[in-house]
């Protein structure tokens, strides 16, 4: 998959989609979490088996943030901007 990171090779399961399925199967979001966190687990778990991968919390992985940097950047596992202060959040949340 070109310029994915191994959170999202995990989070979608080997597939070039951006979902695994129906958003309120898989995922916690503004129309339905109730405008709170939910426990891990209640939602249907991706190809790989995992769980909560998309919505409810933000999940902060160790790639660095740079606003241009997959325009460049290796097509396999690309590591992150690795002169940013700042890290890159995945999978989004609740809000």
């Amino acid at each position: 998959m070109k310029n994915t990171s191994k959170w999202e090779y995990a989070a979608r399961a080997g597939s070039t989609e951006a979902r695994y399925g129906p958003l309120d199967d898989i995922a916690w979001y503004d129309k339905n979490s109730g405008g709170k966190a939910h426990e891990v687990g209640q939602k249907r778990p991706n190809a790989f088996n995992l769980l909560d991968m998309l919505g409810n919390v933000w999940e902060r992985v160790s790639d660095g943030y740079g606003e241009k940097y997959y325009e460049g950047s290796p097509e396999r596992d690309p590591p992150g901007a690795t002169s940013s202060q700042h890290r890159v959040a995945r999978g989004g949340m609740w809000s």
